[in-house]
């Protein structure tokens, strides 16, 4: 059994990362957060302040925490910053070996920042980790299928538009519609990772690939959903 401590652990993708963790069984789970929170069942809490690198090495050492899983949203200069001040923390903490970097999107690459500057975030953590001695790994799982579900998918997720708005029946469809991506669910993410946890060894990438779809049969399942052609809008892909 592996002591695993999840940042933003009471967060949307850190709850269910955390939920599947506790449905797997095999480890302890903690998970950290800036307030003082009461242990409820399976799941510890630990308080901590990221900007204080050494108190978080401290609750890391004194939890005995194997594993730091990141899910802490990594959007702004302050929550990259957080990120990084972990990683150093678990890198000066003596029981701590193997890192996750806060990412459980689809498979960006540094020539994709300009699209969006935030994931070159991940980036700055893999330079950063590549000079520690932990085993690292960044997870790749596509689309949440969860946003084209709501309200009616069980989920912690946040409502997100992305592609189609399935209760305004529209769409906005990058290129010409023949874009593959793949889809999961935040459950079947959360499950992969809990038995990532005991596997031996890591590449740095984790890939999860749970169906894959064209964008156009996307579409046309969310319109077989909801009995209605959806208004739709082509854009120029990026």
């Amino acid at each position: 059994m592996k002591v695993i401590a999840v940042a933003g652990g009471t967060g949307s993708v850190g709850s269910t990362i955390v939920d599947g963790l506790v449905e797997y069984g095999n480890h302890k789970v903690f998970a950290l957060s800036r307030t003082e929170r009461p242990s409820t069942g399976a799941v510890n809490y630990l308080k901590v302040d990221y900007s204080d690198i050494d108190a978080t090495t401290k609750a890391l050492e004194e939890a005995n925490v194997n594993t730091v899983i990141c899910a802490i949203a990594v959007i702004s200069p302050e929550s990259n910053q957080a990120q990084k001040n972990l990683i150093q923390a678990a890198a000066q903490s003596r029981p701590t070996k193997r890192f996750v970097i806060s990412s459980f999107d689809a498979l960006h690459m540094k020539e994709d920042v300009e699209i969006a500057p935030w994931w070159g975030y991940t980036f700055e953590a893999i330079d950063m980790l590549e000079k520690t001695s932990l085993v690292y790994t960044r997870i790749a799982n596509g689309w949440f299928l969860d946003y084209y579900g709501m309200p009616h998918w069980k989920t912690n997720l946040e409502p997100w538009l992305n592609v189609l708005n399935m209760e305004s029946k529209w769409a906005a469809i990058p290129g010409d519609g023949g874009v593959q991506a793949s889809f999961v669910t935040s459950q079947d993410m959360s499950r992969f990772v809990a038995r990532l946890m005991d596997a031996d060894k890591w590449d740095q990438i984790s890939a999860i690939r749970g169906v894959t779809l064209s964008l156009d049969e996307l579409l046309q399942m969310a319109e077989k959903a909801r009995g209605k052609l959806f208004t739709t809008e082509l854009e120029s892909s990026y």
